[in-house]
């Protein structure tokens, strides 16, 4: 017998009927006795936490989806140039696997982030508050503020698997999502996982999504307040104020250890 506490950060405490307990943390298993003793340690695969079902792995075969779409999208228009310069670099830059949040993430009575469906929306935080908590989040993991690349990257897929047009991301998004002139739109933030748009529930119209971009950060999208066709989901606005709040924007995070794989 054995009774396993899943730890906020994903990480793993058992303790067995002999008394042992047994931390798993990044990808290593950490044995003690009653005495805080060290029984042994080897390399292991950790468990995946229940969380990690709203993070949606980026793999080879995904960005190889998109390699092949790119070279026969034409733009017309100036952001939609913009954007694919954007997954063109990504294609480059980006050369390994991430998970990236698929829905919005909420934040608990100590702070902590947290994911799951039907809660509020983690909102108010400064751009550094939102680089800090992304790392804090599962470091075992390689939790982190995604940047633009990843999530332009994740855009391009969501394209590619004709889940969105070209047209959608870049010149209007009021079709679907939570924007003012949406349809059905609530007028208000939802909670998190409301609305599937795009193949995923990651709060479109809902908030803006922030993330790291060069050596400060951007919101991309809009929010509830926002018209669709006003800021559109591959809308980029840079800050390179890091200590600066963005009331209607929450923060989008990847993981990128390899254990996340």
């Amino acid at each position: 017998m054995k009774n396993v506490i899943e730890l906020i950060n994903g990480g793993m405490v058992e303790i067995t009927e002999e008394g042992v307990r047994v931390i798993s943390v990044s990808g290593k298993l950490v044995c003690f006795d009653e005495s805080g003793n060290l029984l042994s340690k080897k390399k292991v695969t950790t468990e995946k936490p229940s969380w990690m079902k709203y993070f949606f792995l980026m793999g080879k075969k995904e960005r190889e989806l998109v390699r092949k779409w790119l070279p026969g999208v034409v733009s017309k228009t100036e952001k939609q140039a913009d954007f694919l310069k954007v997954v063109e670099e990504a294609l480059t830059v980006i050369d390994y696997d991430y998970r990236i949040a698929t829905i919005e993430p909420s934040m608990d009575a100590r702070g902590r982030l947290f994911y799951k469906n039907d809660e509020e929306v983690a909102r108010g935080l400064t751009f550094n508050g939102w680089k800090a908590k992304g790392k804090e989040f599962a470091p075992e993991w390689g939790s982190d503020l995604a940047n633009l690349y990843e999530l332009f990257l994740w855009y391009a897929y969501r394209i590619a698997k004709g889940f969105w047009t070209l047209e959608y991301v870049c010149a209007d998004s009021s079709s679907a999502g939570n924007y003012r002139n949406s349809p059905d739109a609530s007028g208000d933030f939802e909670v998190s996982g409301k609305r599937k748009v795009g193949g995923f529930a990651d709060g479109v119209g809902n908030t803006y999504k922030i993330v790291a971009h060069n050596a400060g950060f951007a919101a991309c999208g809009g929010s509830y307040y926002n018209l669709g066709y006003r800021c559109p989901v591959a809308d980029v606005y840079c800050r390179n104020f890091p200590d600066s709040t963005r009331n209607i924007g929450s923060g989008v995070l990847v993981l990128r250890g390899s254990t996340a794989h």
